[in-house]
């Protein structure tokens, strides 16, 4: 008796679970970080914490603006898209095109996302389909042609208490807060594909809106994101940015043959942090996003 009922307990565990759970273990032990999962999506974050960057006098910290990452996004004949951003300093940029090119992946953009930093860095937007670990032996070659860290800091450091009530109150409950950093996601409410594909506004893909924002120690605070737009969305966000006191530093594309074609706006700001919501606030309200961050 006891044993039918072990039976019975083991195959409704295995009927509980969900039909599509993707299994994302090969990925992971190949590049050596369990990353996360959002909107079926697996996405690996390598910061860029070997860089030490500045915007006049203003640190940038590699968790607000210098990470690299990659989004494994399951196909449904079983094979996975990648996409992603290289953070690379200017002379590290021709050694992960080469790269790129020897591994057999696509380039879908090669530009800034910041302006007046120092020293200069740029973003390499990568893509590429196929079998999920034979994707990640690939990133990880590309990857290997910079001096990212493959692996996190050795210790946590005590994380500040920051309050950041002045921003909730205003941007609402965040996607994630750590340390001095605090994080918002706003997906976008119409339906977005790749090659006819319907694909998620997730964090995963950064095909969703993201907003962030780093307290300094003088008790102002920076912004950096980017803002995921269509068309007709351009200009009034960029008059909501910069009527707000902030720099937009680029508007350009990320992705090919994704519908509708979708722009990128990245900015930078410092000042008070309620000012700076105030501004991002008046930005989200002329996209078509759905309104509460992300979990």
């Amino acid at each position: 008796m006891r044993r039918t009922m072990l039976l019975v307990t083991t195959l409704a565990s295995i009927s509980a679970a969900p039909a599509n759970a993707q299994d994302w273990q090969d990925i992971r032990d190949e590049l050596g970080k369990r990353g996360t999962e959002d909107s079926g999506v697996l996405r690996i974050d390598f910061p860029r914490s070997d860089l030490d960057v500045s915007i006049k006098g203003v640190p940038v910290s590699a968790e607000l603006a210098l990470t690299t990452w990659y989004g494994f996004w399951p196909m449904p004949d079983g094979t996975m898209m990648v996409m992603g951003d290289t953070v690379v300093r200017e002379d590290e940029l021709a050694g992960v095109l080469e790269e790129v090119e020897k591994q057999g992946l696509g380039i879908t953009a090669v530009h800034n996302h910041l302006a007046q930093e120092t020293p200069g860095v740029l973003y390499a937007h990568i893509s590429g389909q196929g079998e999920g670990a034979e994707l990640a032996r690939k990133i990880k070659a590309v990857l290997s042609r910079t001096d990212a860290p493959m692996t996190g800091p050795a210790g946590e450091e005590e994380a500040p208490s920051v309050d950041w009530s002045s921003v909730t109150a205003v941007l609402g409950k965040p996607a994630e807060t750590e340390g001095d950093l605090i994080e918002y996601a706003f997906p976008r409410a119409e339906r977005l594909s790749m090659d006819g594909r319907e694909m998620p506004s997730t964090e995963g893909l950064e095909t969703a809106p993201e907003v962030k924002l780093q307290m300094l120690e003088d008790g102002r605070a920076v912004t950096y994101g980017e803002m995921v737009l269509t068309a007709d969305e351009v200009d009034s966000v960029f008059e909501a940015l910069t009527g707000h006191g902030m720099t937009v530093n680029a508007v350009h594309n990320h992705m090919l043959f994704e519908e509708p074609r979708l722009f990128y706006m990245h900015w930078w700001g410092v000042g008070a942090p309620q000012d700076l919501a105030a501004g991002l606030r008046a930005a989200l309200d002329d996209m078509n996003v759905r309104q509460g961050s992300s979990d």
